[in-house]
């Protein structure tokens, strides 16, 4: 069986949805020519890739190409799992990742893209993203910008965790880097930027951007930038400050330079966000 753009992408580039398999019940072989992942919410699952089976735990992520043959099914025969399915058109899913790691995208177009155990905090952002798109993917209200900015992020954090992965196989993060990130993830440290990451690294700043390029593709600026527009996000949904507020309190000093990150970043105005997630509750 083949699934093609068509059959599945009805709604736009994106599509979410939850899943589940209980006892014996499973989805056959198949392909499609798109772009797939797939978040293992409970439950181990069998995944047979290009003839190779696979178990993944609670906790998993499965990239799939456009191409690859597999089938779904529990581990268990008499228990179940249940998952996030994301399909992305392939124009999609490779401008994003070219979007996140201009001179890395191309590792993970070779070989099987599995993760296990994304770190806590990784995975409530993933699955708290997932879920608000398969609940209100077929409700009005529910604007398709809001749904194409959630679809853009997730996609976005699951190459990065991905690239991340690979980047580790490939080269072991050195102790005092991600000693280093580790630190710099807290907010007094964030908001006092490059200037901390490089005290806290006890390395050059030039040495500092040469590893934080090797590892992540990206320079340490861009990095705070990004933990700076997560914080302002979340500050977005569950305060009541103002976006000026928010963005100083975020550590970004000029409101237009914010409103520009944040555009970047979700596809959305930062006001505009908060509006629609608000309209969804």
């Amino acid at each position: 069986m083949r699934l093609t753009a068509e059959m599945t992408l009805k709604r736009g580039d994106y599509n979410c949805f939850r899943n589940s398999f209980c006892g014996m019940e499973f989805f056959p072989e198949h392909k499609h020519c798109f772009f797939e992942f797939f978040l293992v919410i409970s439950g181990v699952l069998l995944h047979r890739l290009n003839g190779v089976d696979y178990r993944l735990n609670p906790g998993s992520i499965q990239l799939l190409q456009p191409g690859d043959a597999h089938a779904l099914r529990s581990a268990d025969p008499g228990g179940q799992v249940e998952i996030y399915n994301v399909n992305v058109a392939s124009h999609e899913f490779l401008k994003n990742l070219y979007f996140v790691s201009p001179s890395k995208g191309n590792i993970l177009l070779d070989g099987v893209q599995i993760i296990s155990g994304v770190p806590d905090y990784e995975w409530r952002s993933l699955i708290s993203k997932a879920e608000t798109l398969a609940v209100h993917q077929h409700e009005v209200h529910h604007s398709a910008e809001l749904r194409y900015s959630l679809c853009r992020l997730l996609t976005q954090e699951v190459i990065y965790l991905l690239l991340r992965r690979n980047a580790r196989e490939t080269h072991p993060v050195v102790p005092w880097l991600e000693n280093a990130m580790r630190e710099m993830e807290k907010r007094e440290n964030y908001l006092n930027g490059f200037p901390r990451f490089v005290e806290l690294s006890g390395r050059s700043p030039e040495h500092l951007c040469r590893t934080m390029r090797l590892y992540y593709g990206k320079s340490p600026q861009q990095w705070i930038i990004e933990l700076r527009l997560q914080n302002a996000a979340v500050l977005l949904e569950h305060s009541s400050m103002n976006v000026s507020g928010i963005a100083h309190a975020s550590g970004f000093c000029n409101l237009s330079y914010f409103r520009r990150c944040f555009q970047r970043q979700y596809g959305i105005a930062p006001l505009a966000y908060r509006r629609k997630l608000h309209d969804c509750d």
